[in-house]
């Protein structure tokens, strides 16, 4: 269940705000596994959570058809109980941990001008913790960074588009596009481990480069494309 408020200050801009209570039940392969190196876990329990989010909207749309303005940035706060989670090892499983806090921001801006060029841009930072665990075995674990989840990235894209370039209704479509990922533990690590003092914890920086091309063929409702991903091979 959840719900939402919203308030208009402008016609442009609108602050919102919501609670979600949420349930995930565990998929059939993360019971049984899938016969090699994930084995099956009979006793996994399903997962819930509390969410909060909170928002800042900006669009000028509707008033300038040269340069339209899209932002958004948005607070978030998550508590989940019973995470399901792959674990680490030669051979791995779907576990249950007891309580993960995460709290968050993202932020997106889109620019359209004179309805040709569009630049999008966004970026997400967080903080994923073990907030709580039951088995004193594992209270080590409290306020240690949960494993496999990117804690910073972002991406941004440049399009060019050309109604009627050759003839008509035909689009033509050129783009290119920046994935950042920054370092990340895949695996349980201590609260002093660092990308610096325990490299093999990491998953280490990644940068993405996509480029492209289209041509929709209005008439003929058929489009032909090229692209060229991970052009840096990184």
């Amino acid at each position: 269940y959840n719900f939402g408020l919203k308030y208009n200050f402008t016609d442009n801009i609108f602050l919102r705000t919501s609670y979600e209570r949420g349930y995930l039940i565990p998929l059939f392969q993360q019971f049984v596994g899938n016969g090699a190196d994930i084995v099956r876990n009979t006793d996994l329990m399903p997962e819930s959570s509390d969410n909060l989010n909170l928002g800042l909207s900006y669009g000028n749309s509707k008033n300038n058809d040269n340069l339209k303005i899209n932002a958004n940035l948005n607070g978030f706060w998550r508590e989940q109980y019973n995470i399901i989670f792959l674990g680490s090892g030669i051979t791995k499983r779907y576990d249950n941990a007891d309580q993960v806090n995460t709290v968050g921001i993202e932020g997106d801006l889109i620019l359209n001008f004179k309805k040709s060029w569009t630049w999008r841009s966004n970026i997400t930072a967080l903080r994923k913790r073990f907030s709580a665990l039951k088995d004193p075995r594992n209270a080590f674990l409290e306020g240690t960074v949960f494993p496999n989840n990117p804690t910073f990235f972002g991406n941004t894209e440049l399009e060019w588009q050309k109604t009627g370039l050759f003839q008509g209704a035909d689009k033509f479509r050129a783009y290119i596009f920046y994935q950042y990922v920054a370092p990340f533990n895949h695996i349980l690590i201590g609260q002093d481990d660092t990308y610096q003092n325990s490299p093999n914890s990491f998953v280490p920086t990644q940068h993405r480069v996509d480029i492209g091309t289209s041509y929709r063929f209005a008439k003929q409702a058929f489009t032909a494309a090229f692209n060229i991903n991970n052009v840096l091979n990184a």
